[in-house]
């Protein structure tokens, strides 16, 4: 069964390029006086990049928290947004919920979190779920989430859109 976290909100994308981290970044600065936190989620292990600080590692996974608020990364993107933490977690599929059940627990409860990856569907039942749909051609099957999708959104939507039809009321996620 999976963990029900309304305090989570997850996007997720049908690819590259499809808006991930500018919906992350939009919600983010849209709620920066609530002290949001930020997560960056990837199925691959590299080095760090400079600003990155180990926090935790395990079997299957590497917690990392940003500092560089002035790099292109995704994470630093988050950070320039107003996030008051950005954390960026590496794992596969045997360390994920591991992982973000460790990161939600160095969060405050009841702190929003925004997070930019579709992998946590699997192990945590989020406030709100986004799905951005690129131009590009889709290379993740997002048919697979449908039963979990919230929301549909493209860039070009949120492009045209001056508010989020999103709320945080108490410690939860909510559509408007």
């Amino acid at each position: 069964m999976r963990r029900i976290l309304p305090n989570v909100f997850i996007v997720g994308g049908d690819g590259r390029n499809s808006g991930k981290t500018s919906m992350a970044c939009r919600v983010i600065n849209q709620f920066r006086d609530s002290s949001v936190t930020g997560v960056k989620i990837s199925p691959h292990f590299h080095e760090p990049t400079p600003g990155l600080i180990l926090i935790d590692a395990g079997e299957g996974y590497n917690i990392f928290e940003e500092n560089n608020l002035w790099s292109a990364k995704d994470t630093s993107r988050m950070l320039h947004s107003g996030a008051a933490r950005v954390f960026y977690l590496q794992a596969d599929d045997s360390g994920m919920e591991k992982a973000f059940g460790k990161i939600a627990d160095i969060v405050a409860p009841g702190t929003p979190i925004v997070v930019e990856s579709p992998s946590l569907i699997k192990y945590f039942e989020p406030g709100v779920f986004v799905i951005m749909i690129g131009s590009d051609k889709p290379d993740y099957r997002i048919s697979d989430l449908d039963s979990y999708i919230h929301l549909n959104c493209t860039v070009d939507e949120l492009d045209r859109t001056n508010h989020l039809q999103f709320l945080f009321v108490g410690s939860e996620w909510l559509l408007k």
